[in-house]
């Protein structure tokens, strides 16, 4: 028999000794230990996970070359987890949950399937979406969940009330304590699938190829916000920290950075390396605290700063100090002059034309634009890339390529975000107005949202037309993460109307007003 028969038929394979005994009595994962080499189901070595996916006596039958490579799942693609802690912490937890809580061997079965898949197929015939996909059904919203779940409500042991009145989001219950759990046995028993596609399909950016699969995990549970509040944990130790350290923080924005970039990167090495390495016998909060504050010693406290201030501003242009979009025109001037001056003719002509058709564009109105949205609360100049992004989505197609537009200074940019906004206005938006012309509070960039907000966009009369007009799935996750990102974010509204100016925008209590206009949005652009 081929090994492309066997594909798909997961139940004709036996892998194991079906009677294996479950122990009488329960016993910790933590505290587990199999006493016979039938206990051990997967196993890892330095470089490998391993898994008995060619059973004995089934090998011959199956064309390949060294069974031993095929139940072999290559690790070393991400070096945390081919530490030897990680290893041992997959030893123990993957080998009790199939010894317990998986005893029709469903993990193995799909651990074969998609082996096969991932081994034989290129990335033309299986992309890294479809492998998603293919994970999404088969260990995310499986039977295998809820066999997660079972094994976490008998081994949780703690009893968590964290209590703060300032900021409710800080406060964990057991509740939040048993979803990171589940989260991190999904991750753990991905992880082998994981490290094997990204070897055989020669992934470059392992951290963001992770993240966006972990990304699926992490929103599990419609009903509770995880991401937020772990978010929020990180963004309150980082201002804490900048009270604590005012000038070793203000160094920060010479690297790009702040105390919200700072929280993201911190979130994002506990999702990819600390949530995978979960125990139930340790207390996973404080252990996610420990990772923060690690995080600012290693990134802000503890390091030492060489360098100083410059200023950056279209206005005040010297040898040393550039703005934002000045780099790029620096940068196409060295690489060709010729083409430079035709994009800087066609910006302004364009520019020209905007006016006309939105403005005009008042001075006093123009700086007041600019005084609130591009400089910060320290006055250093700042551009929002979110924000910039959805204005230059807009505006593409009239300087009919993807390059002209960065020939705009900082103040023909705020005219941009008017022209942007009177846009929209005139197509009967109320919030993406607001979203497009206000002061970013906090920028939590995410790229996918809940079944329920999947489905208000599906049922959204402009979606069959998005469909239409673009005919790529590509555009459907932009405007997932477009959505994802402004309900995870928050807003300052910036108005001359002073009876809204300064008022916080409350998108999450119109979720599907929001939805209707981003899509209303990717039809403008």
């Amino acid at each position: 028999m081929l090994l492309r028969d066997l594909e798909g038929k997961l139940n004709a394979i036996v892998f194991l000794d079906n009677n294996r005994q479950k122990k009488k009595a329960f016993v910790p994962v933590d505290e587990w230990e199999p006493e016979t080499s039938d206990e051990i189901l997967v196993n890892c070595v330095p470089g490998s996970f391993i898994a008995p996916l060619v059973p004995i006596g089934l090998s011959a039958n199956i064309a390949i070359d060294n069974s031993r490579d095929f139940n072999r799942f290559i690790l070393p693609v991400k070096k945390g987890y081919n530490s030897v802690a990680i290893r041992s912490h997959m030893f123990r937890y993957i080998n009790y949950f199939c010894n317990f809580y998986d005893q029709d061997m469903e993990y193995l079965m799909i651990l074969f399937n998609l082996k096969i898949k991932i081994d034989r197929y290129n990335s033309h015939q299986y992309p890294v979406q479809s492998f998603y996909n293919d994970l999404k059904r088969y260990i995310i919203h499986s039977n295998l969940y809820n066999k997660i779940s079972q094994m976490v409500e008998d081994n949780y042991r703690q009893d968590l009330d964290y209590k703060t009145i300032k900021n409710p989001m800080l406060q964990y219950n057991n509740d939040d304590a048993k979803l990171l759990h589940r989260i991190s046995l999904l991750m753990l028993l991905s992880i082998p699938l994981l490290t094997q596609y990204a070897y055989m399909h020669k992934i470059s950016n392992i951290e963001e190829y992770l993240l966006e699969y972990y990304d699926e995990i992490l929103y599990i549970d419609p009903n509770n916000n995880i991401f937020e509040k772990m978010f929020e944990t990180a963004y309150s130790c980082s201002t804490s920290s900048e009270k604590s350290n005012p000038a070793l923080w203000g160094y920060q924005a010479i690297r790009g950075q702040n105390t919200i970039t700072h929280s993201q990167e911190s979130i994002i090495n506990i999702i990819n390396n600390i949530i995978p390495k979960y125990t139930f016998n340790k207390k996973i909060i404080s252990f996610n605290y420990a990772s923060i504050g690690e995080s600012i010693k290693f990134k802000v406290t503890d390091i030492q700063y060489e360098f100083q201030f410059i200023s950056s501003s279209s206005s005040k242009r010297d040898a040393d100090s550039v703005s934002d979009f000045d780099k790029f025109e620096s940068a196409l001037i060295k690489q060709n002059e010729a083409l430079y001056l035709q994009n800087k003719i066609n910006s302004d002509v364009v520019m020209r034309n905007i006016e006309q058709k939105y403005g005009p564009f008042h001075q006093a109105e123009v700086d007041f634009y600019t005084n609130r949205l591009l400089y910060d609360e320290n006055g250093v100049p700042t551009i929002n890339k979110f924000q910039k992004q959805l204005v230059f989505l807009l505006f593409y197609r009239y300087f009919k390529d993807t390059q002209s537009i960065y020939n705009i200074n900082r103040i023909e940019y705020v005219e941009l975000i008017l022209a942007a906004k009177k846009k929209l206005q005139a197509n009967n938006m109320c919030l993406m107005p607001h979203i497009i012309s206000a002061k970013v509070d906090k920028l939590v960039q995410r790229k996918n949202i809940n079944k329920k907000e999947r489905l208000l966009v599906e049922s959204s009369p402009s979606y069959p037309m998005i469909m239409n007009k673009y005919k790529n799935d590509a555009v459907i996750d932009n405007i997932f993460s477009i959505i994802a990102t402004i309900l995870s974010s928050d807003f300052t509204i910036v108005d001359t109307n002073p009876e809204v100016d300064g008022r916080k925008l409350d998108v999450s209590s119109t979720v599907g007003i929001l939805i209707e206009e981003v899509c209303s949005f990717i039809l403008l652009c």
